[in-house]
């Protein structure tokens, strides 16, 4: 059983729709705590839902009558138009974290190759993407306009990462380049050498496998991936820069903007202000570890 720290659990949970546009545009994600019984029966939704077990044991049930079983580290699919039903057999003991999205953007994962053959399989819970949900329920609640496409392309980006967990499960002894990837954005200040002992690799070991899987070092990976949450942090809120970059790990808020400036083209408070639509949406990491 993997340990979950209580305060992933909490529940939490936001909607949002895109401006100007149809309900059926509505997306979001969250952690919820639910009671034995019928979670859903014979339904059939209208867009994709990614559900990830985190406690308890239950029953997936298709269209066609077939039933596969739920439990810790279950992942499934309420695919668009496929009716189903899921049924929680454990009073206070079901949890799981969620992330809803639009049709279309089922369709462009099936596309691209994406989507599992079944709609239920088996994985790994990952802490880091509970804590990136969590993240991005609480910057959905109060985002502006500007911020809820960005926000849409984050879980996206969560939903890959879920299932290519399932890929990674699959019997692949060779580097895990999904996980340190995983480790190294999930506390931007966690050192580095503690990665690789995670992942139970010396520091020159993870260094070189890293930077032969990905094509950069972890640390500029590290970097990249504290600059793109900087990036939405200061579109989602108006926190002070002083606490993004405290949050993030920098010891002080000048350098923050020095790098922040350095790599996106202007300042954080440029790009609050709307510097990002005139400045390249990609971060160019250069740094070496």
């Amino acid at each position: 059983m993997t340990y979950i720290p209580p305060d992933l659990l909490r529940p939490i949970a936001a909607f949002r729709g895109m401006p100007g546009k149809q309900s059926d545009t509505s997306f979001g994600c969250g952690v919820l705590v639910k009671q034995r019984g019928w979670d859903v029966r014979d339904f059939t939704p209208s867009c994709l839902a990614v559900v990830l077990c985190l406690r308890g044991e239950g029953t997936y049930t298709d269209a066609a009558g077939e039933s596969w079983p739920i439990k810790e580290g279950t992942l499934f699919l309420r695919r668009t138009g496929q009716r189903h039903s899921v049924q929680i057999h454990d009073e206070g003991q079901w949890a799981e974290c969620w992330i809803v999205l639009v049709a279309d953007i089922e369709q462009v994962l099936i596309g691209l190759g994406m989507m599992p053959d079944q709609n239920v399989v088996n994985t790994k819970i990952d802490l880091t993407l509970i804590r990136e949900i969590r993240r991005t329920a609480t910057a959905l609640a109060s985002a502006d306009d500007r911020a809820l496409r960005q926000l849409m392309v984050r879980l996206v980006g969560i939903v890959v990462s879920l299932l290519d967990r399932v890929d990674a499960t699959a019997g692949n002894d060779s580097f895990d380049l999904n996980l340190a990837c995983r480790l190294l954005g999930e506390d931007p200040r966690s050192n580095l050498r503690f990665v690789a002992r995670e992942m139970g690799l010396s520091w020159e070991r993870f260094r070189k496998l890293f930077r032969q899987s990905a094509g950069t070092s972890p640390g500029a990976y590290r970097l990249r991936r504290r600059l793109e949450r900087a990036q939405a942090e200061l579109l989602a809120n108006q926190r002070s820069i002083n606490d993004i970059a405290s949050e993030l790990g920098y010891a002080n808020p000048f350098t923050f903007s020095r790098l922040f400036h350095r790599h996106i083209g202007c300042t954080p408070t440029a790009w609050r202000a709307g510097g990002h639509h005139t400045t390249p949406g990609s971060v160019s990491v250069v740094a070496q570890v």
